[in-house]
């Protein structure tokens, strides 16, 4: 197993600003599409975590999970600055995560 915070997979998530300013504390929605292949053993929605470049967790709120299909989650970004440089990551492969719904929605 490789080691990503106790994970088995990770990928690197980069943000092209459409906004042309600086966002803070902002929720993105991400669609994670298993159709693709591209998230092996993303079997359950809490097997999941969203961490900045730190590797500190973000609040994050599951819409929707599908087992082999598209899987909707926002994550509240605490910066995306104005480049296309900005990024975050995503891991799976551990059921040990825990969702908060009421980080992403606080001001």
């Amino acid at each position: 197993m490789v080691d990503y915070y106790g994970f088995y997979y990770k990928q690197k998530l980069v943000f092209a600003n459409a906004a042309f300013e600086r966002l803070t504390n902002f929720p993105v929605l991400f669609i994670i599409d298993d159709t693709t292949g591209r998230y092996p053993e993303l079997t359950a929605y809490d097997e999941i975590d969203f961490k900045d470049k730190n590797g500190n967790s973000l609040n994050w709120d599951n819409v929707a999970f599908n087992d082999g299909g598209k899987s909707y989650y926002y994550v509240k970004v605490p910066t995306i600055l104005v480049t296309d440089t900005d990024y975050i990551y995503v891991y799976w492969g551990n059921s040990t995560t825990i969702e908060n719904k009421m980080g992403v929605w606080s001001k």
